[in-house]
């Protein structure tokens, strides 16, 4: 029987497990979560040098950048879509951002306060959101990340208002929007599959 070959990544975190191993024993639950972070911080390495050298190439690597922070930052307090597998997450990225792109250089965004409300109702009702993660927030956990997620947010919009760097206001806004609006189609979908099934997806 031919054993599978194992990826890059797979070996790195292999090492890595083994090495941590040798200063203190892990359990195997503990080798598991370890294992899990190191997969999803490669991943998301990987995907970012890939949308950074896609945006630079494009010339476009300024309004990539701000566009990631904005996503990056508040998604640590609200929560966020995921995507199951690697390639559909850099597919989706790569759309999003591009999509950031064109909208920041040729379309003028004036609708901020609604997106505002929305997050503000977003905030209360559902933060933090939660698609397939581990971690499983109390309490008091959900409401220091719905503060943190008004303050993010808001640190945003405000550095829009007054920083004049050209691009920088519309790319910020237009952020803000279209993961609101991300978020919303996701959630929807629970709505919908919920009411047809009589329980969530």
């Amino acid at each position: 029987m031919e054993l599978s070959k194992k990826s890059f990544n797979e070996i790195l975190i292999d090492k890595y497990i083994a090495m941590a191993n040798q200063e203190r024993a892990y359990s195997e639950s503990e080798n598991e979560k370890i294992k899990y972070s190191m997969s999803v911080l490669l991943s998301e390495m990987e995907k970012i040098l890939v949308l950074c050298l896609v945006m630079f190439i494009q010339n476009k690597f300024m309004i990539f950048t701000c566009s990631f922070l904005v996503i990056f930052s508040i998604k640590q307090f609200l929560g966020g879509t995921h995507r199951k597998t690697f390639l559909g997450c850099l597919m989706f990225s790569l759309f999003f951002f591009q999509i950031v792109v064109e909208l920041t250089i040729h379309i003028e965004f004036d609708y901020i306060i609604y997106v505002l409300l929305g997050y503000g109702c977003l905030i209360c009702f559902r933060a933090p959101l939660q698609y397939g993660q581990i971690k499983v927030y109390k309490k008091k956990e959900k409401i220091m990340c719905k503060i943190k997620a008004v303050f993010c947010i808001g640190i945003w919009v405000i550095l829009a208002l007054i920083i004049p760097i050209k691009h920088f206001r519309q790319t910020v806004f237009w952020t803000l929007c279209l993961q609101l609006i991300e978020i919303l189609r996701v959630e929807g979908g629970k709505v919908i599959c919920f009411i047809k099934n009589g329980y969530p997806n």
